[in-house]
């Protein structure tokens, strides 16, 4: 067990890291549908969305999360990230399939913190563990005020986030040692198994975290519940379903 002057060393080293080893464009080096992505889509977006309604999948991936709406006749839908490869994989798959979802779904290259996108577009927005792989604090603000930028108002935005779980040993040290590494509580480097390289930095949220991010780009928060999550290493970890208007 680490011991408090650790816990306390680890926390002060947050007052000087400045956030300047990793980034969230680190996720490029993920080819075709190889970006991790291990939730799928929670009740409580199939519960609130409707027929017509004009979605945006924000960090799409590979359009996993947009390929499951549409087969359920969802749309028009619009996935986009700012991994090429993963938006090419997307849309080669798309050309496969009918021509009612090919009409439907469009996959597109942007960044999240800055898309381009036209100001009140769309009437859902999406973020499946999207959050997670961004590195800084001003830039997960960023993306959130983008998000609410596009989104029109009276739209609504769905969100799935890890949350950080500190009753668990195994994030308890990982979280002690991405302090250092990284100096922000919740953010940590995720290893390769057999190389040890750093593939990522990740990062897990407080509750206070979240909502105030949500709060500050004029979002407000109608439904919260906890769940259990699975990480891409098969880890359980505790999780957030957000709906906010």
């Amino acid at each position: 067990m680490l011991s408090p002057k650790l816990i306390l060393y680890g926390i002060l080293i947050m007052k000087d890291n400045q956030f300047k080893d990793r980034t969230y464009k680190d996720w490029n080096k993920f080819i075709k549908n190889e970006i991790p992505s291990s939730l799928d889509i929670f009740p409580i977006l199939y519960e609130n969305i409707k027929h017509g309604d004009k979605i945006v999948d924000i960090g799409c991936g590979y359009g996993k999360t947009c390929f499951q709406l549409a087969f359920a006749n969802y749309g028009p839908i619009l996935g986009f990230d700012i991994n090429i490869s993963a938006i090419q994989y997307a849309n080669e798959y798309l050309k496969k399939l009918s021509e009612n979802i090919k009409s439907n779904l469009r996959f597109e290259v942007h960044d999240a913190l800055c898309t381009q996108l036209n100001t009140d577009t769309f009437d859902v927005g999406i973020m499946q563990a999207f959050l997670t792989t961004l590195t800084t604090p001003e830039d997960r603000q960023k993306a959130m005020n983008e998000a609410r930028r596009i989104i029109k108002r009276g739209g609504s935005l769905y969100l799935a986030v890890f949350i950080q779980t500190w009753h668990s040993e195994k994030y308890f040290v990982r979280y002690l040692k991405g302090i250092e590494e990284t100096g922000e509580e919740g953010s940590f480097y995720v290893r390769n198994k057999e190389t040890g390289q750093v593939e990522y930095q990740a990062h897990h949220y407080t509750e206070k975290e979240i909502i105030l991010l949500l709060k500050n780009a004029g979002f407000s928060c109608s439904y919260f519940n906890y769940e259990n999550f699975v990480s891409r290493s098969g880890n359980l970890v505790n999780g957030a379903v957000i709906w906010a208007n």
